[in-house]
């Protein structure tokens, strides 16, 4: 019973340290978060995303390529619930993210609100990421600036 306390934890911290890391843009600490490879679904947010394997490298420089665009982000995520069989582990995470970009056309200010359906591994590092899923329920404000940057990640990586 302890174990498993102890394994939450772990794993809450990284829900928490991935989205502190995506919003103070630290490259260092997001890596931390992964396995060497993962699968990653993030085609409700950034359409036309059709590549889901990655190495960590390649993930995190797309996902600063993404939010690099933005002048600001801030990313609530609360683990719901956290199984945990063996040495893998499934978390449910709800996910509030708000976005502002100051150059923007129309308004700067974007919310997505929605869950990651996240998959861990315990590895001789500890528990770290290998595949996650983005649900989106709902979004408010000017979803254009979204789009635009998400076709901008998309044409970078079409390059």
């Amino acid at each position: 019973m302890v174990r498993l306390l102890f394994d939450r934890a772990e794993i809450e911290d990284i829900v928490r340290r991935y989205a502190q890391a995506i919003d103070s843009r630290d490259h260092a600490l997001l890596r931390t978060c992964y396995t060497d490879e993962i699968e990653m679904d993030f085609s409700p947010t950034v359409a036309g995303m059709t590549q889901i394997h990655f190495t960590v490298d390649e993930w995190v420089e797309k996902v600063f390529q993404f939010h690099g665009q933005l002048t600001a982000t801030e990313h609530i995520l609360v683990p719901e619930g956290i199984d945990v069989t063996g040495d893998t582990a499934r978390c449910y995470a709800v996910m509030h993210a708000g976005h502002y970009k100051q150059e923007a056309h129309g308004s700067p200010y974007w919310l997505i609100s929605g869950a990651y359906d996240m998959y861990f591994t315990r590895t001789d590092d500890g528990w770290k990421l290998h595949k996650a899923g983005q649900l989106v329920r709902w979004v408010e404000g000017n979803w254009h600036n979204h789009l635009e940057a998400a076709r901008a990640l998309q044409e970078h990586a079409a390059e």
